[in-house]
């Protein structure tokens, strides 16, 4: 990623069939985690999995140069999905929401696995990488008790045992440490390289 920002020399453009929960994403202002994209405008055409999704967004990047990214098809060579011309945007990128942009006739034609075109499509276009963190967050995230209370709510969701209001809050509190070790891993790649 660090590469591909270096050289970035134009903007990419690339598009996403998404989840109609990522709308949550749209509201933060930035990702929440990689977020794969294709420099093919058509991309939903090729991708058997849109039809197992529930309800259907379409993303529209605008990527600038100087921004982190990474190139699959550079990277892996000739691989089974190399049809996708696969771009991977890091974790923490921040964006613009320039809002809804009109469907094209070939994207009313994709259908979720109840037959419904998108639900809408939005251009988004990114701003910079969010990496402001709580640096008291990372000595807590990996102790011993902490690991073993996790394990135990994701077992238990796991197995469709509900989780009581104590731990759902207590588990959303550990997640948001987790995202500041993440971050603190970026600030000091980021940092390596000036």
């Amino acid at each position: 990623m660090c590469e591909e920002r270096q050289k970035g020399t134009k903007n990419q453009y690339v598009y996403r069939v998404d989840r109609i929960q990522s709308m949550e994403m749209l509201t933060a202002g930035y990702t929440f985690g990689f977020t794969s994209c294709s420099l093919n405008q058509e991309s939903g055409t090729e991708d058997a999995q849109l039809r197992k999704k529930d309800g259907i967004l379409l993303l529209e990047w605008k990527v600038p140069s100087g921004v982190p990214y990474v190139l699959m098809n550079n990277v892996l060579g000739r691989n089974a999905f190399c049809y996708q011309n696969e771009l991977l945007i890091p974790p923490f990128t921040t964006f613009r929401n320039n809002g809804r942009i009109p469907l094209t006739m070939k994207e009313m034609e994709y259908q979720d696995i109840n037959g419904q075109p998108p639900k809408a499509k939005y251009q988004l276009e990114v701003t910079g990488m969010n990496l402001e963190h709580d640096r008291e967050d990372i000595k807590v995230v990996s102790e011993k008790n902490e690991i073993g209370f996790v394990i135990g709510v994701l077992e238990k969701m796991e197995r469709g045992i509900d989780i009581s209001e104590e731990e759902k809050k207590k588990y959303s509190i550990w997640k948001t440490r987790l995202q500041s070790v993440v971050k603190d891993s970026f600030v000091r790649i980021y940092q390596g390289e000036e």
